[in-house]
């Protein structure tokens, strides 16, 4: 090696080691060992990294990252640029670059790497011929940006020409509209390829471009995913306040605009000189060709579908400037020409949804094209051009780990020609190193392999993919019998799954082969493009009807454009998937790198000479096996150094391993190991022979130190004692000081009393005179103070007076105006009084008079009605003592007739009465012969049940209890176990006609198999005569077979515990009355048993996609693509339905955003409406928390919501709502309980935090109308080891059980319960979430540790080592158990079992 550094990868890191010894490797930082895949090392960091001087993955890595540390995102590889894609602002000088490498025309490698460096040198080239700069890398990484600095550098060329560089510049907001959008990636991803040129004069100006685009994903237009946006121009068209937005459906829920994007936009329309209000139009009317709905109710051989919204469609039309009934006409139906003859014939629904996709997606793919065409016709001009610079920005290889389809491959295919093409310049560019080396008889020697003839297989006829998928689109082929051509002619090896694998030169792909034919098939129907339009810019034209041959032809011509120019590459990098800056992940910069090809060039290298030293590092290195080379050489000729040490110490090493070129060594990695072996064996044998030299030299040394060191000591003792004496002279002079010292200070303080006493009287004297001249002052002020305050209160009270006076006597004036005022008025009043009655006397007697009359009517008018009224009332009570005796006289007649008519009725009554008695008395005797049997057999079939469950005694060992500590060597791994339990059992009607012997001693049996079998028991369903039991990929039934429950023939037999032949991984299962349902983990839904009168003797699949099923009763409901189906229909809904539970008639859905809906009866208010009403149609709950699980029992519901609250309401008769009464409730109430889980049973109610609560009634509890906590009866489980998960329940007419899943923890927590308890808790939290009806727990990272891998959804198989091993440990474990087996359970109980175990 070329040093003693390594890389070590271990643990997918690469670790910075050290060579200890031999093969022997230690980590540089802490020293520990480090095994694994072992790499040369250095310390280097170079801006192009040719110059390392080692090159392997993690030396390239390690370079790129500590450039990247230090913002130096620009690294060469040769002539290609790698760029990572900082997610953040750097700056740079572009003056600089345009200065430093066009002006002065220096080399651009002596600068700082940057994109526009690049660019510069291309625009330096063109004089020799044309120049064109490959961008490439995936979604993210910052292609769009690159390209945009080259643009800038090119156009900044020639600033005279600023009004063409802006429309160059104005191209890519208007590119970036129309062409990017985001995705899951990145937000502003390229879904196009684009290769602009800018064309050049002999003035080396700039004088015009064109634009030719690749490749446009013009699917995005009508679909696209949840996370991904449509093109931008869909919503930044929003801007213009002509259009409103709306839920479109083609843009989803997205509402993404940009202010500034819009702005940029509009003044790019501007500069290019295009109609935007026009642009805008045709976008918009894209949009509402996606909202046109269609009718199939009278579709028939003769009747088209119809258009539901025509003013829609008239609007679209107007807008597009198409004719009406040829869009019509275009839309639903076909044509077919037979001969000369033109037939039309109507098309279904479907295909006129896909047609008008198809318009749409036609009408978007011909604006992008108008577009580019208008673009071109502003860019190029009428002047002379000599030459032209090209630019290729264009999507990476592209692999995604779940589906590789039509897409990808394209994709590939088109970065397979790049990738070509990049191989051939990289060759030319290692010959000229080769050629500036002085190497040119040594070209020859280079070997490279390329990617031919992977290409050929993809477009060479006569037998390629190319012509294979355009073959089965000729012959109609299926995509399944395209694929058996593939499989056939391009030798694919056989699978059972529908894909196929490609050995690209960055990774092998897989690729299903899904709607290729499809996909592949760009043709525009034939009546779309005979509609009459009057617009050019929607204007549709025929065009090729294969993709592959458009991509064939379209990279054809691309590869012979960039073969006759000099090409340099570009490559883009995304350092992380967050699109955080600051942070380069190894892992997935190395994928990239891998995948660009930049690892392919430096192969190039490896396999000539990958090893290239400057003459004075290597001399520098190993000049201490030279005689001399511990010293600087006089001749600083390090080449013929080197050489002379080849030939005195490397003279064995063979002459084709190395070589020597003007200013390096290129040394093969065999010749490199010899070197290093050498230089090893030759530098042992000095270091041995300077050892020797070194401990002599070290002996006299020491005896010379040990001479000094005695001659030393004696000198210091002298010393010592002179120093003695100076300081004991030194302490006693410091005495004699302090005493003096004393004496002075006292004298002083002594003198400073007198002194301060002096002082004091005198500043006494001298204050007291200053306060007496103060006090005389102070009382000749108080003096003037006084005297003019008396003063000014003399003058105020004379003003006071003077105003007083003036006041009154105003007053006085007004009063006496007042009071003449005032009197004037009576007096005239009086007088005008007067004048009136003398001048006007017969007038006022004539009024007079008729007063009186007046009033004289009104008296006689009271007297009249007076009277009136007393004679009404004196005829009136004759008329009531008259009435009187007549009503007297009929009800005596009436009663009379009602007392012979009871006397008749009475004598009826007895005469039934006595015929009643004896049938009473013989329905009382039937009862007790034959229903009070019945009622005891009932009774004691209970009483059996409950004893064969739990025992008779609580504390009584139990079969169970044998059965669990048996199972207990199933816990050799320290890993949680899950089984399933019984806790109560309910008989509501005689079992004994569906299963042998009772049906708890038949749970039992198969419970105590499937611990003997290490493969507890799981799920359990009832039915109507017949119970279902799950367990790992495992299904066991029992009980009656009259109608094939059990899944095989019918026979009317009573089945003990029997193993069902069903195979495959299960993920749910639900049984009805008499039909079970069972889901795979692919999502295929089985069905087996008896169904409306129709007998499925064998499981039969029933639908191939489902996420959720339940069976009740005779209903079958499952949940596919978020709809619900009931009986076999779909219910019509706008939202995505997650979760559903079903009781008597009714069925409440849980949605994806936390809603509820309800339909059915209603009569107990069981669907939570707020009423009794039934409704048919769906119906939402009026909730405003986010609900994760519903449950319904048979006539009332519990649900819980994100926040642990529990929420009930339905039917109360049994308590089974915990409210502590039983009165129905009619909507949504919170209950006083929170939980983790909830459960409904048929009259119960379930709720499990930490503990399991219940209320309600069941087999143990009997209206209880509280939530009270379970007391477990098997008293084994009512150890801290064993913890409930869930809670579940199922029911049928004839038994009604609730179950739990328990999880043993013995041996993980055992110090640390806590911490399982937390891990009990975040398992059945994941479990609600996910779907609590599932078999096996849902797969959680973080749980997967802790977790059985039997019981985990996403699980991995053991090894047979490990397995084999497993078993031996069980062995051993049960001749253990043997002899604590026949143990009485009060000493089994006190056994410490850890001891065991």
């Amino acid at each position: 090696m070329f040093s003693n550094k390594v890389w070590v990868l271990e643990s997918d890191n690469f670790i910075k080691g050290i060579i200890a010894d031999g093969n022997n490797y230690i980590s540089e930082e802490n020293g520990r060992k480090l095994n694994g895949q072992v790499w040369e090392r250095c310390e280097d960091v170079q801006a192009d990294m040719v110059n390392l001087a080692i090159i392997n993955d993690p030396q390239l890595l390690y370079n790129l990252s500590e450039r990247y540390k230090n913002d130096q995102i620009f690294t060469y590889v040769g002539p290609t640029l790698i760029v990572i894609n900082p997610f953040k602002s750097l700056d740079a000088n572009l003056q600089e670059y345009v200065e430093y490498i066009i002006r002065k025309r220096h080399n651009y490698k002596s600068i700082t790497p940057h994109t526009y460096a690049i660019a510069a040198y291309a625009f330096t080239k063109l004089t020799e011929k044309t120049q064109a700069i490959v961008i490439s890398g995936e979604s993210g990484a910052g292609k769009t940006e690159n390209a945009r600095y080259c643009l800038n550098l090119l156009t900044s060329v020639n600033s005279e020409e600023s009004e063409l560089s802006d429309k160059i510049m104005g191209c890519n907001p208007i590119l970036e509209a129309f062409g990017n959008a985001k995705t899951i990636r990145n937000k502003n991803s390229s879904r196009f390829g684009k290769y602009t040129r800018l064309f050049v004069n002999q003035k080396q100006q700039i004088v015009g471009g064109d634009i030719v685009n690749y490749l446009l994903e013009k699917s995005r237009v009508v679909s696209h995913s949840k996370s991904d946006r449509n093109f931008h121009i869909f919503y930044l068209l929003f801007g213009n306040p002509k259009y409103q937005r709306q839920n479109f459906n083609y843009l989803g829920t997205d509402n993404y605009f940009s202010q500034k994007f819009f702005d940029e936009l509009i003044q790019a329309f501007t500069t290019v000189n295009i109609d935007a209000e026009a642009v805008f139009q045709v976008v918009y009317s894209v949009l509402l060709i996606g909202e046109l709905q269609f009718d199939d109710s009278n579709y028939g051989n003769t009747n088209p579908c119809s258009v539901k919204n025509e003013d829609l469609l008239k609007q679209i039309c107007q807008l597009l400037d198409y004719d009406f009934n040829d869009i019509v006409k275009a839309l639903t139906l076909k044509q077919a020409i037979y001969g000369k003859e033109k037939i039309m014939s109507p098309i279904k629904l479907l295909d006129c949804i896909r047609i008008r996709d198809s318009w749409a997606k036609e009408i978007y793919e011909r604006l992008f094209n108008w577009i580019i065409e208008k673009l071109n016709e502003t860019l190029i001009t009428k002047q002379e051009k000599t030459t032209y610079i090209g630019l290729l920005d264009i999507y990476g290889f592209e692999v995604f780990d779940n589906f590789n389809g039509f897409e990808q491959m394209m994709i590939n295919y088109s970065n397979e020609r790049l990738h070509q093409l990049y191989i051939e310049y990289v060759f030319k560019e290692e010959k000229k190193i080769f050629v500036r080396e002085g190497l040119e008889k040594f070209v020859d020697s280079i070997k490279f392999e390329d990617n031919t003839q992977l290409i050929d297989m993809f477009d060479k006829p006569p037998v390629c993919f190319f012509n294979l998928i355009d073959q089965a689109c000729r012959l109609n082929q299926s995509d399944q019998q395209l694929l058996q051509s593939f499989r056939k002619e391009l030798k694919f090896a056989s699978s059972v799954k529908p894909t196929f694998t490609i050995k690209h030169t960055a990774k092998d792909v897989e690729y299903t082969c899904q709607e290729f034919v499809e996909k592949n098939q760009d043709e525009i129907p034939q009546l779309l493009l005979e509609a009459k339009c009057n617009s050019q810019m929607v204007q549709l034209q025929p065009k090729p009807k294969s993709i592959v041959v458009k991509i064939k032809n379209e990279m054809k011509s691309l590869m012979t454009e960039l073969q006759s120019c000099g090409v340099h590459f570009i490559r883009c990098i995304k350092p992380n998937d967050e699109l955080v800056p600051n942070k380069l992940d190894n892992k997935y910069a190395m994928k990239q790198i891998r995948y660009l090809g930049v690892l392919d060039s430096l192969k190039v290298r490896k396999e000539s000479f990958p090893i290239r030293v400057d003459f004075w590092r290597f001399y520098l290195k190993y000049r201490f096996i030279q005689e001399g080379g511990f010293q600087d050489p006089l001749n600083k000729d390090y080449k013929a150094l080197d050489q002379k040490m080849f030939q005195e110490q490397f003279s064995e090493l063979p002459k084709d391993l190395y070589l020597f070129g003007n200013t390096q060594i290129f040394i093969q990695e065999a010749g490199m190991t010899q070197i290093d072996k050498i230089y090893t064996l030759l530098m042992k044998e000095k270091n041995d022979k300077a050892r020797c030299i070194q401990s002599a030299f070290r002996r006299g040394q020491l005896r010379e130190k040990f001479k000094k060191f005695m001659a030393m000591i004696k000198r210091v003792a002298k010393k010592i004692k002179r120093k003695l004496r100076k300081i004991q002279f030194r302490k006693k002079m410091k005495a004699a000081t302090l005493i003096q010292k004393f004496y002075y200070m006292y004298q002083i303080r002594k003198k400073q009393k007198l002194y301060k006493k002096q002082i004091e009287y005198l500043k006494y004297a001298i204050l007291s005179k200053i306060h007496q001249n103060k006090f005389k002052k102070k009382i000749e002020c108080i003096r003037k103070i006084q005297k003019n305050f008396r003063i000014s209160r003399i003058q105020k009270r004379i003003m006071q007076y003077l105003n007083i006076r003036r006041i009154l006597n105003i007053v006085i004036d007004k009063s006496w105006d007042q009071v003449r005022f005032n009197a004037a008025i009576i007096i005239q009043k009086y007088y005008r009084g007067y004048y009136t009655r003398k001048h006007h006397k017969k007038e006022i007697q004539q009024i007079k008079e008729v007063g009186r009359r007046i009033r004289m009517e009104k008296r006689i008018k009271t007297i009249q009605r007076w009277a009136r009224g007393y004679i009404v009332r004196v005829r009136l009570s004759k008329m009531h003592e008259a009435a009187y005796l007549i009503q007297g006289f009929f009800r005596m007649k009436h009663l009379s007739c009602v007392f012979q008519r009871m006397r008749q009725a009475a004598v009826i009554i007895q005469r039934r009465f006595r015929m009643i008695l004896p049938r009473r008395r013989e329905l009382k005797q039937q009862y007790d012969q034959y229903i009070l049997p019945l009622e005891q057999q009932l009774q004691q079939q209970k009483l059996q049940e409950e004893s064969d469950l739990f025992g008779l005694k609580m504390g009584q060992k139990t079969d169970y209890d044998s059965a669990l500590i048996l199972g207990m060597e199933s816990l050799i791994q320290p890993k949680i176990y899950l089984f399933a339990f019984i806790i109560d059992l309910e008989i509501i009607s005689d079992t004994s006609d569906s299963y042998n012997g009772t049906f708890a001693s038949n749970y039992k049996d198969l419970f105590i198999q499937s611990f003997e079998k290490e493969n507890p028991l799981q799920f359990i369903q009832v039915g109507e005569n017949t119970t279902i039991g799950a367990c790992c990929n495992k299904l066991y039934g029992w009980g009656l077979n009259d109608m094939s429950q059990l899944g095989f023939t019918q026979d009317g037999e009573k089945h003990n515990p029997t193993p069902l032949s069903f195979t495959g991984k299960m993920k749910s299962m639900s049984m009805g009355q008499n039909h079970c349902l069972l889901q795979q983990n692919d999502n295929r839904l089985f069905i087996w048993g008896c169904l409306q009168h129709k007998y499925i003797q064998h499981p039969k699949l029933l639908h191939e996609n489902v996420e959720f099923i339940k069976a009740y009763r005779n209903r079958i409901l499952f949940i596919s693509e978020g709809k619900v189906y009931d009986q076999l229909k779909c219910i019509q809904m706008n939202v995505k339905i997650t979760s559903l539970s079903c009781g008597s008639a009714f069925t409440i859905l849980l949605s994806e955003n936390g809603g509820l809906y309800g339909y059915g009866q209603n009569e107990k208010g069981q669907l939570g409406l707020g009423d009794n009403k039934t409704r048919e149609q769906v119906e939402r709950l009026p909730f405003n928390e986010k609900i994760i699980q519903v449950e319904c029992g048979y006539k009332h519901v519990i649900a819980l919501s994100s926040l642990k609250k529990v929420f009930i309401w339905g039917c109360n008769e049994h308590g089974q709502l915990g409210t502590g009464d039983f009165e129905n409730i009619n909507k949504p109430k919170l209950s006083q309980m929170s939980g983790d889980q909830v459960m409904a049973g048929m009259k119960c109610s379930c709720v499990l935090n930490k503990q399991l609560f219940w209320c309600g009634t069941n087999g143990t509890i009997l209206m209880q109308c509280h939530f009270k906590p379970f007391i477990q009866k098997c008293n084994y489980l009512n150890r801290k080891e064993y913890q409930i998960v869930r809670v579940l329940s199922s029911y049928s007419n004839n038994i009604s059980i609730i179950y739990c899943t328990y999880a043993c923890l013995r041996g993980l927590f055992d110090n640390n319960l806590g911490k399982g308890f937390q891990v009990i808790k975040n398992l059945t939290t994941n479990w609600v979430q996910s779907g609590v009806w599932t078999i096996d727990p849902p797969y959680v990272e973080s749980l997967s540790n802790y977790m059985c891998e039997r019981h985990q959804m996403k699980s991995s198989k053991m090894n047979s080592n490990g397995s084999q091993n497993n078993n031996q440990k069980i062995m051993q474990k049960k001749q253990q158990l043997q002899q604590i087996q026949s143990l009485p359970y009060d000493k089994l109980c006190k056994i410490d079992l850890d001891l065991y175990f």
